[in-house]
């Protein structure tokens, strides 16, 4: 909640990745459905989407 207007204002400079490390390679799961109930669920549809994979697809000039 404390960062979520900023998140909603300016969700087109956001990414969400994962870089897991210290031998935690098998919770990759885990961290990605936490990733998805306690953020990204939270936000409206469109800017999940953004975050979650279409801001990296114009940056890195990636297909849809």
């Amino acid at each position: 909640p404390r960062y979520e207007q900023l998140i909603l204002n300016y969700s087109e400079r956001f990414f969400l990745g994962t870089d897991p490390c210290c031998g935690l390679d098998n919770l990759y799961d885990e961290m990605i459905q936490e990733l998805r109930v306690n953020f990204l669920e939270k936000l409206p549809t469109n800017v999940a989407e953004r975050i979650a994979y279409k801001n990296a697809q114009k940056v890195l000039q990636l297909k849809d």
